[in-house]
């Protein structure tokens, strides 16, 4: 019998319990921050699908229990009963955050990290990135910021941009330079910036072709291209001391549904830590890096895009899926 996970991510919202239980249970805020469709009449319906949500042609969800503070779904996923609880605490006074809610999610009957290497996990090897992300977006809602753009579950291509507080050049050199990008990535990487050269998740020991720079031209531009043909393209335009970074990914198989394809945007939410003050792009989901995938999943890149490398939790075992996050 297969091993199952279960998700749990944790977040300091910054907002009182009564407003983030407004943000999760209002349809209209739901459509802004988590989904492109939401049905909410409780306690009997609670629903979102769309293209924002995996396995989200139609909606599966159904509300178990419902209160003030908690709110619990049976969510069927890819034919699979999961249960999703929120809760909702006040913050303990003596935490740098105090005044605001600590939300606790938690999710049952995930793939195990075999099936994730697999290639067998389907879209339920999506949502621990989806409510990485989506914690990521609540925080940003309730803070009046511009929300990290979704992942689109149907598209073959990402694009998204984002602007950051720094010149080009500092942007490029965190994104090309192994130290720098070590240190707001929080896991090993091994770089030779240069066309030409290899970008290797784990260091070239663990993945020595890596992917190879087709493009790089400092302070402007750079595009990676991986072993099954996808490309990531990052362009940097500078202006007033700032920096516009727009991504691009592509070449992704449309009919791939492996959970692996929304590994790589957590990088670019990372980046938002150090540098920026507006959200770093979310991306579509992408392919067939296995050793990619191990090395993100072991270090928890996926688990943490709410926080910088600074607030970063240490990360546990795939298996147990127990993040802390805290959110910006």
């Amino acid at each position: 019998m297969t091993e199952q996970s279960e998700l749990r991510l944790r977040a300091v919202m910054p907002a009182p319990p009564e407003t983030v239980h407004a943000a999760l249970t209002d349809a209209a805020a739901l459509r802004v921050w988590l989904a492109e469709h939401a049905e909410v009449a409780l306690p009997d319906r609670y629903e979102f699908w769309g293209r924002y949500t995996p396995d989200g042609a139609e909606p599966h969800q159904r509300v178990l229990h419902a209160s003030e503070r908690t709110l619990r779904l049976a969510w069927t996923v890819d034919g699979v009963e999961t249960t999703v609880e929120l809760t909702l605490t006040e913050n303990e006074p003596e935490h740098e955050d105090a005044g605001g809610t600590l939300l606790t999610l938690t999710q049952t009957d995930l793939p195990s990290f075999a099936e994730i290497l697999s290639d067998t996990a389907g879209p339920r090897g999506e949502l621990q990135t989806f409510w990485s992300f989506a914690i990521a977006n609540l925080s940003d809602y309730l803070s009046g910021r511009e929300l990290t753009p979704k992942c689109d579950y149907t598209s073959p291509q990402l694009q998204a941009s984002v602007v950051i507080d720094a010149a080009p050049e500092a942007v490029f050199d965190s994104l090309t330079q192994p130290e720098q990008f070590r240190k707001w990535f929080g896991a090993n990487v091994d770089i030779e910036p240069h066309v030409g050269g290899r970008f290797a998740m784990g260091g070239f020991e663990l993945d020595p072709g890596g992917a190879k720079f087709v493009e790089f031209e400092p302070g402007r531009k750079a595009t990676l291209r991986f072993a099954d043909s996808e490309t990531t393209t990052w362009e940097l335009d500078g202006s007033d001391g700032r920096t516009r970074l727009t991504i691009v990914q592509s070449g992704f198989d449309p009919s791939d549904r492996s959970p692996r394809r929304p590994r790589r945007d957590a990088q670019h939410r990372r980046l938002a830590g150090p540098l920026t003050t507006s959200s770093p792009p979310a991306r579509r989901p992408g392919s067939q890096e296995r050793r990619r995938l191990a090395l993100l999943e072991r270090q928890g890149s996926t688990m943490c895009p709410a926080a910088s490398s600074a607030d970063a939790a240490p990360p546990s075992m795939p298996t147990s899926s127990e993040r802390g996050v805290r959110a910006r």
